[in-house]
């Protein structure tokens, strides 16, 4: 039996409860094997805000690997430093951003500023912004980062520096530090392990990030493509997408089938129907409706 302070979780119920989770199941007893937990809806929900909608490239780009401290941004502004990046496509480039100490760590996690100009640290040289850049909204930036381990190869690595700019390694020289894709957050869990990182002092992360739709709805660029049987003859096997299932020529003359439509049920929509032949498959007809 384990043993722990009142009114927190043991370890061991932290990590019955993630493996249950793990195989879609609840917890309900800490002595309940997962075969024994009963049957509910328990696997974890993912929203439209959190599915990448366009497709990742296998490896980073060249033009984004190739991209130096004095490269420029977006804006024709220096590169390191900026929380604008260097686009290419759906995927953004940032190099030795600054970080924000959150409250209460004491130094140990850091995130993006909630900056108001594209170089927190003035330390932009080119371009006409001045030292502290372009003026903008740049919130958690950090967000949708794009795994290091996305491309086998490690295109898509992910540095953390010292103020000074002295790359800080992974493991426990490093201070164990995670970083949080989702969240943009990063934690060092060997903090005594690390120095010259405080509240003062906090880290520059360089990193690859997302910045393509989101959800799963459909989209007003792509394209879906039907593709039927014999395109050339005239039976039902040239049929690429079907409305109505129904013998339209049983319909009555003023009867309508099922309707394709622009727009939603105002004036100004446009719709297309087939009116009934009343018995006579010579008598139906394609109608227009706006």
């Amino acid at each position: 039996m384990s043993t722990h302070l009142s009114g927190t979780l043991s370890n061991l119920e932290k990590t019955n409860l993630l493996f249950k989770k793990l195989l879609g199941k609840p917890s309900t007893l800490t002595d309940r094997e997962f075969f024994q937990e009963p049957n509910r809806p328990a696997r974890t929900n993912v929203f439209q805000s959190q599915i990448f909608k366009d497709d990742i490239p296998v490896t980073a780009s060249t033009s984004l690997t190739s991209l130096t401290d004095t490269s420029l941004d977006d804006n024709g502004n220096t590169l390191a430093g900026s929380y604008v990046g260097k686009t290419d496509g759906i995927i953004k480039r940032y190099i030795k951003i600054p970080l924000t100490s959150i409250d209460g760590t004491d130094g140990k996690a850091y995130e993006a500023l909630e900056a108001t100009t594209s170089h927190p640290s003035g330390n932009n040289n080119d371009g006409s912004g001045g030292a502290n850049g372009t003026s903008g909204t740049y919130d958690r930036v950090t967000q949708d980062t794009i795994p290091f381990n996305f491309d086998t190869g490690g295109s898509y690595e992910i540095k953390l520096y010292k103020s000074n700019g002295q790359e800080i390694p992974f493991g426990y020289s490093g201070g164990e530090w995670i970083y949080d894709y989702e969240s943009g957050i990063v934690s060092f869990y060997e903090y005594s392990n690390i120095s010259g990182i405080d509240e003062s002092n906090p880290p520059l992360v360089s990193f690859y990030r997302y910045i393509g739709e989101k959800g799963v709805s459909v989209s007003t660029v792509n394209k879906t493509v039907f593709d039927a049987g014999d395109k050339t003859g005239t039976g039902d096997d040239i049929t690429a997408a079907q409305i109505d299932t129904r013998d339209l020529s049983t319909l009555g003359l003023s009867a309508y089938s099922q309707a394709f439509q622009f727009g939603g049920n105002y004036n100004g929509s446009w719709r297309m129907v087939v009116s009934g032949g009343n018995g006579n498959q010579a008598e139906t007809k394609f109608r227009i409706q706006v």
